[in-house]
């Protein structure tokens, strides 16, 4: 038992715990001293008669180590069974009864584990048919027994220390499952009792401060609220249940994020969004979140073409974080990355049909009919582009796509045009079924490419504007 040392001749237990049937030897730990009874200090003998409830003729030895704030005791003590009470002895009973059963259960998983005669399919069925029955009886036993905020053994024996034997034992197979055969386990079942408190004993501080240091960063409040709940969570210990995922991506957030602010106080606000695509908190109030501060952001800007060149590079930078996470947030949910690059380029179009209405509403000025191409027999020297053919006709859909460029319904002609004027980076010869090939049908790597030299020239034109290079 370990006792705090209070004001004015007061205690508080700290710690208690039981061995039962304890094989006795003479021998001390160290620092221990066997102090007689007549040698304690008659408050603290009294409470501790008081805290175990028995009379000093049952006690055998007491060994003491004293410190400047707590007494570390250990209290040899004899009973007689007659002297039990029913729920005594049946605590006791459980208690004789599970122990030799967890070391011929777990003796029974080691062999299991390695025996070579059986296939990998049926070894792993046999493991997570015991698994899912543990996290079934312990689950039921954590209903009747953890009604108490008390998770010690008391020293009374009642009715829910019955419980907590049984769970104790049980829960300890399931840890040694851990340990001893992890990887046929299935991670969306729940952990152990004692592993979850554990877990939460471990990382209860480092989430507080972390709570901490969100709020300090000066978030949209719907960010911040969704940053600190996996932290409420740990801080106030409302896992049903913590499984094996959730820990694992638990450990993950805290430490990402521990390191972030280690190496950076006050990280801005798309540092922090990037390490949550990275580890795909992909709950759905993130993704609206995050969406709604996008359109905070676009609302700086006067012009549809500030808006899509922003809108490029938020799609550039998103698409450009690794997601380093091997699980998400939400198994079942899309990923918050491919979330955030469908909702961009949503609003890339939807930002170029504004503009083309802006565009059809203004009036018509002369020169208009400019970019309306003949396509005429003649012969010119080809020029040579930096382009694939691919990625030549696909600048070329573009162009007849928003209409800089009119073929009069005689698509054919252009692809000719396209074919006589110009030789790809690959090739000197180019074919007028290459480029129409191209032309309806372009991969993703094509894609990819050109969308990548579109972003290139947004960037060059804001370069341009910052450089004051109009005229």
């Amino acid at each position: 038992m370990v006792v705090k040392k209070g004001s004015e001749g007061s205690f508080t237990v700290l710690k208690n715990s039981e061995t039962p049937f304890y094989t006795y030897e003479s021998s001390l730990k160290e620092g221990f001293k066997n102090t007689s009874l007549t040698e304690i200090n008659p408050n603290l003998l009294a409470f501790l008669l008081d805290q175990i409830s028995i009379q000093q003729s049952n006690i055998q030895e007491v060994h003491i180590r004293e410190t400047e704030e707590r007494y570390i005791v250990d209290i040899f003590i004899n009973r007689s069974y007659t002297t039990l009470s029913n729920t005594a002895l049946c605590y006791y009973y459980y208690f004789i009864l599970l122990r030799p059963t967890y070391n011929d259960f777990t003796e029974y998983l080691h062999q299991l584990y390695f025996d070579e005669s059986i296939s990998e399919e049926k070894r792993e069925s046999k493991i997570r048919k015991y698994q899912l029955k543990l996290n079934y009886y312990i689950a039921a036993l954590e209903k009747t027994y953890l009604t108490d905020t008390s998770q010690n053994v008391s020293l009374h024996k009642g009715i829910q220390d019955v419980f907590r034997c049984m769970h104790r034992y049980l829960d300890r197979i399931l840890i040694y499952m851990e340990e001893c055969c992890d990887t046929y386990l299935d991670k969306e079942l729940g952990v152990s009792y004692e592993q979850r408190r554990e877990f939460i004993s471990t990382y209860y501080d480092v989430s507080q401060e972390l709570i901490v240091l969100f709020k300090q960063q000066k978030l949209p409040k719907e960010i911040e609220l969704e940053l600190c709940k996996p932290l409420y969570k740990i801080t106030s210990d409302t896992f049903t249940p913590l499984t094996y995922i959730k820990r694992e991506f638990y450990r993950k957030y805290i430490d990402l994020f521990t390191r972030l602010f280690t190496k950076l106080e006050s990280p801005d606000h798309d540092q922090v969004y990037s390490l949550m695509i990275a580890l795909d908190l992909n709950t759905h109030n993130v993704g609206k979140a995050m969406s709604i501060e996008l359109l905070h952001r676009l609302e700086d800007f006067s012009t549809q073409t500030e808006r899509q060149t922003y809108l490029y590079r938020q799609l550039i930078r998103v698409e450009e974080v690794p997601v380093t996470s091997p699980i998400s947030y939400h198994s079942e949910f899309p990923s918050l990355k491919t979330y955030l690059i469908s909702y961009i380029r949503q609003r890339i179009a939807l930002s170029h049909q504004t503009y083309e209405i802006e565009q059809i509403n203004t009036k018509k000025i002369p020169g208009s009919d400019m970019g309306i191409v003949n396509i005429t027999k003649s012969k010119v020297v080809k020029r040579k582009i930096n382009l694939t053919i691919p990625e030549l006709a696909l600048f070329a859909r573009l162009f007849t796509e928003i209409k800089v460029v009119s073929v009069k319904e005689n698509k054919q002609q252009y692809f000719k045009f396209l074919s006589q004027i110009y030789m790809s980076k690959d090739d000197k010869d180019i074919s007028e079924n290459s480029v129409k090939n191209a032309f309806y049908s372009s991969s993703k790597d094509t894609l990819a490419s050109v969308e990548r030299l579109l972003i290139r020239m947004l960037n060059t034109i804001q370069k341009f504007k910052d450089s004051k290079m109009i005229s």
